[in-house]
């Protein structure tokens, strides 16, 4: 008797962890669809044209998505010398410049992504370092073009001869890697060395080094076989990009062969 109540209750415990598991994914995903942030500033800043929001190209190698990425100095009322500080750069994961309740316009940056770091920042480590946050807008552009123009933001704006340090959170991360791999620099110090040879440390945060087959419809197919699993996966993407994100497609999935989507890989 016990061991059949056992093989009863059993695949029961299972099954309930398995949809409670569900819920909180769910419950995650709507809290991120709905979530509404304070800013880290009272407005948006609004770079100069040499930072972005369509000014002007690179003059050497220039690359599509340079009007849609930002470079910015984090404290512009920071007027110490960078001759003896390191730069330090913020990049975000995907969809990061995106506000909660907002577009994704490189001409208005979201600042809130890098609060908390910010907030740290400032009171520890101004001294050796000097701060500043890449900003780019997704589904745009390859991650490839992404971080040529982030190549090219960096030879027109830190001209000093400095090594760099770049602290990534997720796609963010792989920016920096095919900056540092396959990207030269064009002017400077630096000139004719692929940008791997600047950077001095990099620390990537959740970074998928190994891919993200999970993230788009057709490759999630090979990994997920449970019609169960299948069902809620696909709506919890529904909720996260495009209920939160605002994404829109025909067929109400996330293409797996879309900007940033197809390159979010690596190894």
């Amino acid at each position: 008797m016990y061991n059949e109540l056992r093989e009863f209750v059993m695949p029961w415990r299972r099954k309930r962890l398995v949809y409670l598991s569900l819920l909180l994914v769910l419950a995650s995903c709507l809290a991120t669809a709905q979530e509404t942030r304070p800013s880290l500033y009272a407005t948006p800043e609004s770079p100069s044209p040499a930072l972005g929001c369509n000014g002007p190209p690179s003059p050497f190698d220039p690359s599509p998505a340079d009007p849609h990425v930002a470079l910015i100095e984090d404290d512009p009322s920071d007027t110490n010398s960078l001759d003896t500080r390191t730069p330090l750069i913020l990049i975000h994961g995907v969809h990061g410049n995106k506000p909660p309740q907002g577009p994704d316009n490189i001409c208005t940056p979201y600042v809130g992504y890098w609060r908390s770091f910010i907030e740290y920042f400032n009171k520890n480590e101004r001294r050796q370092y000097k701060l500043y946050r890449f900003h780019y807008e997704s589904d745009r552009y390859s991650v490839w073009e992404i971080a040529r123009a982030f190549r090219n933001a960096l030879d027109q704006q830190i001209t000093t001869p400095q090594p760099l340090v770049i602290v990534a959170h997720s796609m963010g991360g792989l920016v920096a890697r095919y900056y540092m791999n396959y990207h030269s620099h064009n002017v400077g110090r630096w000139n004719g060395q692929r940008g791997g040879e600047r950077v001095t440390k990099l620390i990537t945060l959740a970074t998928p080094h190994h891919g993200s087959p999970g993230a788009g419809d057709g490759s999630r197919e090979e990994l997920v076989t449970d019609p169960t699993w299948h069902f809620y996966l696909d709506f919890a993407s529904y909720v996260y990009w495009y209920v939160g994100v605002g994404l829109s497609h025909p067929t109400g999935s996330v293409r797996a062969d879309q900007p940033n989507r197809q390159d979010l890989l690596w190894d």
